[in-house]
């Protein structure tokens, strides 16, 4: 998990820079959709394997 750090920033600047121009905003504003969606979902995720404890 702490290399993702390090790798998303890198990833999405290189991403932004392979764009077309006219798209760079629609394309910055479908990787933070995509990121927060990633985040929800691991969210129910995670949730279902919920007992009461601290570990899930």
């Amino acid at each position: 998990m702490s290399t993702l750090g390090l790798l998303f920033g890198g990833l999405t600047s290189e991403s932004m820079f392979s764009a077309p121009e006219e798209v760079m905003g629609t394309a910055s504003a479908l990787l933070g959709v995509v990121q927060y969606a990633c985040g929800a979902a691991a969210g129910v995720v995670l949730s279902l394997f919920g007992n009461g404890g601290l570990l899930p």
